[in-house]
């Protein structure tokens, strides 16, 4: 019994030892300030955010009014500013090569991702748009504006790639420059100068550039078809917003 146990012990040892690198990494949190809620996946309630929580894969955080966190993560550091909703829906890494799928759904973020091994890939996903990094500092927001919701993308340093739901109409963002998403695709990159937003944006800062515009509406710190902003509820294909009447004639 006892040689049985032996053989069966070192069998699982080699199975281990011969399989790749492959686990889901977690965010610890980190900074926590204000409200700060966690819905872990599966789950209908939420939990308030303590410093030191792991955030998993399927796990969605909101931050409500004059409330900050910040999401320290294997390659880098994302941090979340007021009335924002950020999900974790994909992060994994195999042989150090790292795949990540993360979705904001409304509000903002600022990120500073380290440079990733060749064939790592991490999207940030909203509403309206994919911005795809390789390593990089970005700044990103989400509003809603007269009635349609719009995408920025601030870049601080690297390059982003920046294209629509479907990657298509992608363009490549670089320091110093912005671009919108919509509906319709996302724009051609502007100097941030141009607009009056400035250079001045550290990536240890928030961007000034990414103050909301006149008309801003930010509501509860959920999806657009969610108002709870609860990911594992069900819910109704109908929008909550409206898009501005047609005009006659």
């Amino acid at each position: 019994m006892k040689l049985k146990f032996s053989h069966s012990f070192f069998l699982m040892v080699a199975i281990l030892t011969a399989s790749p690198l492959l686990f889901a990494a977690t965010f610890a949190l980190e900074d926590v300030n204000g409200t700060v809620q966690v819905l872990k996946a599966g789950q209908t309630a939420w939990i308030p955010a303590k410093n030191g929580m792991a955030l998993e894969p399927g796990d969605t955080i909101k931050t409500e009014s004059s409330s900050k966190a910040k999401l320290k993560m294997t390659n880098g550091e994302i941090r979340l500013d007021e009335k924002t909703n950020f999900r974790v829906k994909e992060f994994t890494i195999k042989d150090e090569e790292i795949q990540a799928s993360l979705e904001l759904t409304i509000g903002q973020l600022k990120a500073n991702i380290d440079k990733m091994k060749k064939g790592s890939l991490m999207q940030f996903r909203t509403p309206t748009s994919v911005a795809s990094v390789r390593g990089t500092g970005l700044g990103l927001l989400v509003y809603l504006f007269e009635g349609e919701i719009f995408s920025r993308l601030d870049v601080f340093e690297g390059i982003v790639g920046f294209s629509d739901l479907n990657g298509e109409h992608e363009h490549n963002v670089e320091a110093g420059e912005h671009s919108t998403g919509d509906e319709e695709g996302t724009t051609t990159p502007e100097d941030n100068t141009e607009d009056g937003t400035g250079t001045e944006n550290e990536p240890g800062t928030l961007s000034e550039g990414l103050e909301p515009q006149p008309g801003f509406q930010q509501n509860t710190p959920g999806s657009l078809d969610n108002a709870s902003g609860n990911p594992n509820e069900e819910t109704s294909s109908e929008s909550s917003y409206e898009p501005p009447p047609e005009e006659e004639g």
